[in-house]
């Protein structure tokens, strides 16, 4: 393959320059390049299939989600010592999403389509709500309390004193 000498390549970057680009226009109208309805129906739901089986299958788990910033904000803001995403004495197999040691206290934000929820009528996942279900004896069999936050709930304003009254009752 022969190269380009400098003025073909000047010659070529000037012709290109008059020339609109369709990503540079479609950016412009205030559309993203592939906006629209790309994939059929079909193909979408499997698109969305294929993100919940990769949720399922644990490499899309996430620590330090939204909705935990959120609450551990508002324990910070009670004046609440925590650790986050961690393990309490005599238990090395459940990781917590915030553990108040001093109160005795854990706090676990259950994602309402994941977990369940009465508020949302999400049924849950039966492996997930199985998974609480153990954590749940695990944490009073240490003699610990365990407060679940549905996700939805974070949402509105007043999280702070929710959590508090939560934290105390």
């Amino acid at each position: 393959m022969a190269s380009l000498s400098v003025e073909t390549r000047a010659k070529m970057s000037a012709a290109a320059l008059g020339k609109p680009k369709p990503w540079v226009s479609a950016a412009l109208k205030g559309k993203a390049p592939f906006a629209g309805k790309r994939h059929s129906a079909e193909t979408r739901a499997r698109m969305s299939k294929a993100r919940v089986a990769f949720m399922v299958s644990g490499r899309g788990k996430k620590s330090d989600t939204r909705p935990e910033q959120l609450v551990g904000s508002a324990l910070g803001k009670i004046g609440l010592a925590y650790e986050a995403q961690a393990k309490i004495p005599g238990c090395n197999k459940h990781v917590w999403d915030f553990v108040l040691t001093a109160q005795k206290l854990l706090i676990e934000v259950d994602g309402c389509y994941w977990h369940g929820c009465s508020h949302c009528g999400f049924a849950g996942k039966p492996t997930n709500i199985a998974a609480d279900e153990s954590k749940l004896a695990v944490a009073e069999k240490l003699g610990w309390r365990l407060v679940r936050l549905p996700s939805c709930l974070l949402k509105a304003d007043g999280l702070a004193d929710r959590i508090e009254q939560r934290v105390w009752t």
